[in-house]
């Protein structure tokens, strides 16, 4: 590639540019679909790459206005960690789904937000107002003045509605039988506990790490962990406070930290299997947990577990740790609890002797819907086959139940499933709701008020 560059009088930036467009193309036109969607990954480094060239000091932060709609083929896990989410009214992307990151991540923020809308990029132009209804999945484009009349009726009614709603943040979450269920936040970032905090949430359920890992251009030191950890602790305290391990792999990759190229990222190396071959960030990562545990009632969640030997492994590594602080006079809680998330058939199946293993159980509900059904959650193809109330999924996840009892272990439930009505109430495992099967959920439409309005 060199000899050609030269012969074509090119520079390096160029050269590069060729080769990715070159991968680029080629996986957009794969038949695999978990293939296709990686082409955004590869594009994503590519630019990426080509600042750091360009001596930019890498990627600029992406600059949002206040108000702005973000319009994009696609939100990358990279693109979202650095923007001023702050400022951004609505998301409307190309490619995804409801179950897709950046859907997710628009939910958490209470922002509204359509996915899989076909040409959005192409077709709406910077300037153009738009109207973006993440209920119904539709966005229209400089919509008419009787259009813009309802839907302001409609925010108002929406914004009085949740005022109502506030006298019941004091609530105690009960049952109609009679049983409390304690209703744990998930977060991002520190700044996500001021949220947890101002809608009373018994405490964190899962703190995810990985947006400290993901705005960085090296990994985080020890001491940079624990600052920010022990800020939300402090800022929870007495409420318990979850911290999962750095979840790397599969779509969550890292600019400084390449893994070895996969056909099936998702199936390759990523969670705890990851960090167990990389123990020198395990440990560092460890070690802020544990400094933080010396004040604070936090836990260890232990991402991707297979089976009991990855929860022995890390159990055998937070010895080595716990031994190291104390040769260095640090504080810790010897007795720290550690869990294991359930997101992956062999994890649900093994569960009773998971449960006995672990300190407690977390069942991530997205992940272990799109394994027991092999439908890639970021993938708009599968999305109709993607159903979290399937009666495979429902069984599977009464049997973590029902091991999670049986050694009296504590079981927190997190993902999407929580959110559907369907999912509430007594239920037969294995029934399945009505309006759970193919097609249930609606398509986003595309409404252009300069031309018919067309379906993605």
């Amino acid at each position: 590639m060199l000899r050609s560059a030269a012969e074509q009088r090119i520079n390096v930036e160029a050269a590069v540019s060729e080769v990715f467009d070159e991968y680029t193309r080629s996986l957009e036109v794969a038949r695999d679909g978990h293939l296709r969607a990686r082409a955004a990954d590869i594009h994503d480094v590519r630019k990426r790459l080509l600042s750091a060239l360009a001596e930019q000091g890498g990627l600029a932060d992406p600059k949002i206005p206040e108000g702005a709609i973000v319009v994009s083929e696609e939100l990358l896990p990279s693109v979202t960690a650095r923007l001023e989410l702050d400022n951004v009214r609505a998301f409307v992307t190309e490619r995804g789904n409801r179950f897709s990151h950046s859907s997710i991540l628009a939910r958490s923020l209470g922002t509204p937000a359509v996915a899989g809308v076909a040409s959005a990029s192409k077709t709406i132009k910077t300037g153009d107002r738009l109207i973006v209804d993440g209920v119904a999945g539709i966005v229209f484009v400089n919509p008419e003045t009787s259009i813009e009349r309802e839907y302001d009726r409609l925010a108002a009614d929406l914004k009085s509605s949740k005022e109502e709603l506030r006298h019941l943040v004091d609530l105690s979450s009960v049952t109609l039988d009679g049983t409390t269920l304690p209703l744990l936040a998930n977060v991002n970032k520190f700044s996500d506990t001021e949220a947890a905090l101002l809608y009373n949430a018994d405490g964190i359920g899962l703190y995810r790490t990985e947006f400290a890992f993901s705005i960085r251009t090296a990994f985080p030191t020890e001491d940079e962990q624990y600052e920010v950890l022990e800020r939300a602790a402090e800022r929870m305290h007495p409420r318990k406070l979850v911290l999962r391990l750095v979840d790397l792999g599969g779509d969550k990759t890292l600019t400084y930290f390449p893994l070895p190229p996969s056909r099936n990222p998702s199936l390759a190396e990523r969670g705890i299997r990851l960090l167990l071959r990389h123990v020198d960030v395990l440990k560092t990562q460890l070690r802020a947990f544990l400094r933080v545990s010396a004040r604070h009632p936090v836990s260890v969640l232990v991402p991707v577990v297979i089976g009991v030997e990855d929860v022995r492994q890390v159990r055998e590594v937070v010895r080595q740790v716990q031994d190291e602080l104390s040769a260095e006079g640090k504080r810790f809680n010897p007795a720290i609890p550690i869990g294991a998330m359930i997101e992956v058939p062999s994890a649900a199946l093994m569960a009773r002797t998971l449960a006995k293993e672990a300190d407690f159980l977390s069942l991530g509900t997205n992940d272990l819907v799109q394994y027991v059904l092999a439908a890639d959650r970021e993938d708009e193809t599968t999305a109709p086959y993607y159903q979290p109330l399937h009666p495979a999924v429902l069984r599977l996840i009464d049997s973590v139940v029902e091991g999670a009892r049986s050694a009296g272990r504590e079981l927190a439930i997190c993902g999407e499933i929580k959110r559907d009505a369907r999912a509430e109430g007594d239920r037969n495992p294995g029934q399945q709701p009505a309006g759970a099967g193919l097609g249930a959920n609606p398509r986003p439409q595309f409404l252009d008020e300069r031309r018919p309005c067309t379906e993605t």
